[in-house]
């Protein structure tokens, strides 16, 4: 091959070719002039002879301008045939592309195309612009302007159709490496997200779906095959546009940015995922040349941003950021090379579309592999979650919202005494479960709080009750919408019953609480009353006599607490063991024991305070003067208590002794005696009667009934 660079007629680079001509830049070489209004036509330009620049870079990379941009070269064919070569113009984005051909200062031809143009307008069907160049034997010239809203960014190139043809087989082949590699991606997470209903799934396929239709676009691909030209300039900046967005809220979604990185989710949704929706809203009101500007620069910001991000998540230690790093390391230097790139800063390298591809395929790859470690970590932690409820103590159950049983564990068997779950699954809530109010009502109160707690009413398989306590949560999917319920039922039956009989403990004992304080009131009563009559007696007897009838008839009172606090049942003690308390308190008071025995014939019987206190009172009264009076000197003898009663608890309370007896014209009811006004009295209380005998010392006898006794034996 040969190609040689001189001067044509028109002052422009002329490169010569021969019969070995294969393919070659125009840059560096080829000359350049900014039409800054855009409105100079072919013949204006033919008559510039100044303002022209010769590009000395190996592409050219005039960045974003409103110009339109002329290009001029000329060609020598050396050869004696005629030859079509062809021109190739590697950007398939220009919304504008015009070329013409002069030989001998003629005007030739004319080509008027661009992606703003319909396709038939293209001389040669490509993705990309190519031209026919005809060429005669001699020197022939020629002109072509570009004149577009996206980036001036393209090389140039002279290529036989041979070349062209096998270089459109590489971008072929290319296209469909990455095409065929985003498509598997795509069908394979898209099945993983209607497996799984992970929004994270979902947003993959969507970023996926979005990047390749970039690729496409970037490549020509769309501008040929899916969108009509007066939505390619538009088209390809909402593309843009949306894989940021996509890729944002994917990365949002991919590390729980909300949760985790709270900070950074703001962020994103700020600076990136806000203005993004606003522009693409808005993109009828901006103009579009700023669209197409914030689209870029977003395409050069966003990949640093998300890396910083990656790199942050690598720090606190994300497994997820691993995969996402390596995904990053080809992909990141490339958007950044074709950032400054797009802006005029440098020339692209040769091989930065396979470079390009490659780095798409491979951080995609991570990306999916990041997302199936996300499963193989989530199934996991599904089954220990499994085991922990397959072996928890509690009965766990899931049902859907119409309320039938999807699934239980061990312990739901267990305790509602199935033995499979293929008894319980299918069925539903109020099988189980006694909802006393609506079965919607209680679902929309679980939709409405998210949980309910409370104690229900189940039913085993047997048919028999028992009392739960029921913790239900509400159970969402994926998308956050509810999906069913859980329950965790503890069988509280037990608790119940315990429950009730402390509160019958409790109860009992507030009432006798409230009865001992009655009785000290009551007690304190006699006390004051006792005092009082002996006060009123006092000129007749002896001090010491007073404070000793007193004391005894305080102790006997103080025998009933005593045995009271000591007895389980506090409402209550057993009038056997009182008596033989009460009577070795008088012998030992009196010394009468060395005299004086005692006999005790006592049928046992549990009787209430009301009961024994008079009775107490009225034994220690008539044991007293038995013990005082009865058996003068050294006069020995036997004093014997006898309690009983028959089957409609009438009693009978006799005190005998075989003393010296009453005296011949004693009468009850004349004595002025306190010990027998007492007596009286107390009898009274009782509403019973007293009977007098003394044919062997002195019998007393009282009868009256159990009134509490009776009452309970009526019931």
């Amino acid at each position: 091959m040969t190609l040689l660079f001189a001067t044509s007629l028109f002052a422009t680079p002329l490169f010569t070719i021969d019969d070995d001509f294969q393919t070659h830049g125009l840059c560096p070489g080829i000359e350049y002039y900014e039409d800054r209004t855009g409105s100079l036509t072919v013949s204006d330009i033919e008559k510039k002879t100044v303002g022209w620049d010769r590009m000395e870079k190996d592409q050219i990379a005039l960045g974003f301008t409103e110009s339109a941009w002329w290009f001029r070269f000329s060609v020598r064919n050396t050869t004696t045939r005629q030859r079509t070569i062809l021109l190739k113009i590697d950007n398939a984005l220009f919304d504008y592309v015009d070329l013409y051909s002069y030989s001998d200062g003629t005007l030739l031809a004319s080509t008027i195309t661009g992606d703003q143009r319909p396709l038939e307008s293209r001389d040669v069907p490509s993705n990309y612009f190519v031209f026919r160049l005809n060429l005669s034997p001699g020197v022939q010239s020629y002109l072509f302007r570009i004149q577009t809203t996206s980036s001036l960014k393209f090389n140039p190139v002279l290529l036989t159709m041979v070349e062209n043809a096998r270089s459109e087989a590489r971008d072929l082949s290319m296209i469909w490496f990455l095409a065929g590699w985003l498509i598997i991606l795509i069908l394979y997470n898209g099945f993983l997200f209607i497996s799984t209903r992970r929004k994270d799934y979902l947003l993959f396929v969507s970023l996926v779906f979005s990047l390749l239709l970039l690729r496409l676009t970037t490549m020509g691909f769309s501008a040929r095959y899916l969108l009509p030209p007066a939505l390619n300039n538009i088209g390809v900046t909402l593309i843009i546009l949306i894989t940021i967005l996509s890729c944002s809220y994917f990365l949002q979604s991919y590390f729980s940015t909300r949760n985790a990185y709270p900070k950074f989710h703001r962020l994103l949704a700020w600076s990136v995922n806000y203005p993004i929706i606003a522009v693409i809203l808005l993109s009828y009101f901006i103009p579009y040349r700023y669209i197409v500007i914030t689209s870029n620069i977003y395409g050069v910001i966003m990949p640093l941003l998300f890396f910083l991000l990656t790199i942050y998540t690598l720090i606190k230690r994300n497994r997820q950021g691993y995969f996402l790093f390596a995904g990053f390391a080809i992909i990141l230097i490339i958007m950044i090379i074709d950032g400054l790139y797009l802006f005029g800063l440098i020339t692209r390298p040769p091989v930065f579309d396979w470079f390009y591809n490659t780095g798409l395929a491979w951080l995609m790859l991570f990306s999916s592999l990041g997302l199936a470690d996300q499963l193989n970590i989530m199934s996991r932690e599904l089954r220990k979650r499994g085991h922990i409820i397959e072996s928890a103590s509690s009965a766990i159950a899931t049902a859907d919202l119409d309320g039938v049983m999807t699934s239980v564990n061990p312990s739901f068997l267990q305790m509602w005494g199935f033995e499979e779950n293929g008894e319980i699954i299918g069925k539903s809530f109020p099988d189980f479960w006694i909802v006393e109010e609506d079965m919607g009502r209680f679902v929309r109160e679980l939709q409405h709080t998210g949980k309910w707690t409370g104690e229900l009413r189940a039913r085993r398989k047997d048919g028999s009750l028992f009392d739960v306590q029921v913790s239900a949560a509400m159970v969402f999917d994926s998308h956050g919408r509810p999906d069913g319920f859980m329950l965790s039922s503890v069988d509280i039956t037990e608790k119940k019953r315990a429950e009730v009989m402390l509160r019958t403990s409790l109860s009992e004992k507030e009432t006798l609480l409230k009865e001992l304080h009655h009785r000290v009131k009551n007690n304190l009563g006699v006390i004051y009353s006792l005092l009082k009559f002996e006060i009123d007696n006092q000129a007749k007897k002896d001090i010491n006599d007073v404070l000793t009838s007193i004391q005894n008839r305080i102790r006997s009172m103080a025998l009933v607490h005593q045995r009271l606090y000591r007895s389980d049942n506090l409402s209550s003690i057993g009038f056997s063991q009182y008596c033989a308390d009460l009577i070795h308190y008088m012998s030992d008071f009196y010394h009468g024991g060395e005299r004086i025995g005692f006999t005790q014939h006592t049928r046992d019987i549990e009787l209430d305070i009301e009961t024994v206190m008079p009775l107490g009172l009225i034994m220690t009264e008539l044991i007293g003067n038995s013990l005082k009076h009865g058996f003068p000197g050294d006069r020995v003898g036997e004093i014997v208590v006898d309690f009983k009663y028959d089957d409609d608890y009438n009693c009978e309370l006799t005190v005998s002794d075989t003393g010296i007896g009453l005296p011949h014209d004693f009468k009850l009811e004349d004595t002025e005696s306190m010990g027998m006004f007492i007596i009286r009295a107390l009898v009274e209380q009782l509403s019973g009667s007293i009977q007098i005998t003394g044919e062997k010392g002195v019998s007393f006898i009282i009868s009256f009934p159990l009134k509490s006794k009776k009452a309970e034996k009526g019931k």
